[in-house]
């Protein structure tokens, strides 16, 4: 289902989450033109954002 998802997103924005067994219950994608970026830090999964661009 993620590759139609990405195969289809053009210009917008896609979250994908499911139940995964961590430390947080819970595991993401992101894809498209969202500043957002999974990132992992120490086996949990926190939100960074890229520079916004000028």
């Amino acid at each position: 289902m993620w590759d139609q998802v990405v195969s289809y997103i053009e210009g917008g924005d896609a979250v994908m989450v499911w139940r995964a067994p961590t430390d947080q219950g819970f595991a993401f994608k992101t894809t498209g033109q969202n500043r957002r970026v999974p990132v992992d830090f120490d086996g949990l999964t926190l939100v960074q954002f890229r520079p916004e661009k000028s």
